[in-house]
């Protein structure tokens, strides 16, 4: 049994529920990857933490899941440090009750789609939500 994937054209931001929860890539020292993000949404305050983890914020009815795939902006992703968030996003998700998901097509830049949707669908196989992934 899968989990329930969508993707759809727009604004993750302008198109979501209040109650989704958002997944979205930040370095190691708390920069979100995406500039237009960023500008929107302000820069975290977050506990550190290390490449691989997860950092939570609860933001009114909706979690904000903030992925470490790098060390700084400058540095390359690479897909076992997205395996290592995403596994921690699962079990944040289960965790903390999360059935609904909305991500950025372009996660983190410079990884290639089909590897990255090939990533969630082997750590979330099984997981009883849904997600959607949002872009132009």
């Amino acid at each position: 049994m899968t989990f329930d994937f969508e993707e759809r054209q727009g604004d993750l931001i302008d198109s979501i529920q209040p109650t989704d929860s958002i997944v979205l890539g930040i370095t190691e020292d708390m920069k979100l990857l995406n500039k237009e993000l960023r500008s929107r949404i302000g820069q975290p305050q977050l506990p550190k933490r290390k490449v691989g983890e997860v950092a939570v914020h609860q933001h009114q009815k909706r979690y904000i899941f903030y992925l470490i795939t790098r060390p700084k902006p400058y540095n390359k992703p690479n897909y076992n440090q997205l395996e290592s968030c995403l596994i921690e996003l699962r079990k944040a998700c289960e965790t903390y009750g999360v059935t609904s998901l909305a991500l950025l097509r372009d996660l983190d830049e410079g990884l290639q789609d089909k590897y990255v949707k090939q990533l969630l669908f082997d750590v979330f196989q099984g997981w009883p939500g849904k997600m959607v992934m949002y872009g132009d």
